[in-house]
């Protein structure tokens, strides 16, 4: 019976070796940047608040399925949306194999 336990706790401690390879979080490739004038004509002068926008970042460094958490305008939405898709990351590695992670962005606008 100690020898069936000790083969399984081998058998975990041998799938757990993660120090393959390199690891690291999405970088920004692209700087994230909304000018005034790409805002709404009624909304340049008056935005002040958060939006906070989740998304995923594939494999290729590449946003897919951007979606508003929390927002203070919902006319912003679709200009804050367009932004976020068209940003590029170095894509995050796990053990030097590149993986899609979720990631929270805030945008503060003052």
């Amino acid at each position: 019976m100690k020898a069936v336990v000790f083969l399984m706790l081998l058998g975990v401690l041998a799938a757990q070796d993660l120090s393959v390879g390199k690891s690291r979080l999405p970088k920004l490739k692209t700087q994230f940047e909304l000018l005034h004038h790409e805002l709404p004509l009624n909304k340049q002068l008056e935005a002040k608040g958060s939006i906070l926008v989740e998304f995923t970042v594939n494999e290729k460094g590449r946003v897919v399925n951007p979606f508003i958490i929390d927002t203070f305008d919902f006319d912003l939405n679709d200009t804050i949306i367009d932004k976020v898709i068209s940003l590029k990351f170095r894509p995050a590695l796990q053990n030097g194999i590149p993986v899609k992670v979720r990631y929270k962005l805030p945008i503060v606008f003052q």
